[in-house]
């Protein structure tokens, strides 16, 4: 994402720079920097908790599947810091009394996107190579016995799965 892009605070649409309103839902479009850091209750509602952080591109998706699913949702600045995006990263916020149904559905979304995705990041957990089961406990660079690339050099707004902070 090395071209300029404004997103809708709602609804996590990415559009061109000169366009200033979202068509899917009217809210003032901003830059990625610009989202809000403190999560504000959408539409007069509960308080909003973070239920998934990543890349813009990520969150979008996850939110297109909890709109499906008719759970409202926001893409905010997550606050946190030592993430990927070097600036702080982004979450997909929601409503604190449908947070488990949405981290249900955002669970079940990727893995109908990702099969295998859950069993890596286990991997990954357990000191072992995401991709072929090695162990790289030690922290190479580089999976010693497929060659995945295992480093956070040159890391951009969605990790894989390591740790960038």
């Amino acid at each position: 994402m090395d071209d300029p892009v404004k997103v809708c605070p709602r609804c996590g649409a990415e559009y061109f720079p000169h366009v200033v309103y979202c068509n899917a839902c009217g809210m003032a479009l901003v830059f990625p920097e610009d989202l809000p850091k403190t999560p504000l209750p959408a539409d007069g509602e509960e308080e909003l908790v973070c239920v998934e952080e990543g890349g813009l591109d990520m969150l979008a998706e996850a939110l297109a599947a909890l709109r499906k699913a008719g759970v409202k949702g926001s893409i905010l600045k997550s606050g946190k810091t030592g993430s990927c995006s070097g600036s702080g990263g982004y979450g997909l916020f929601v409503g604190r009394s449908l947070a488990p149904h949405a981290v249900e559905l955002i669970e079940e979304n990727t893995e109908r996107l990702y099969p295998g995705m859950r069993e890596a990041g286990a991997r990954l957990d357990a000191g072992l190579c995401p991709a072929c089961g090695a162990d790289i406990s030690n922290g190479p660079a580089e999976c010693p016995d497929c060659g995945l690339n295992l480093s956070n050099d040159g890391c951009g707004d969605s990790c894989g799965g390591h740790d960038c902070g």
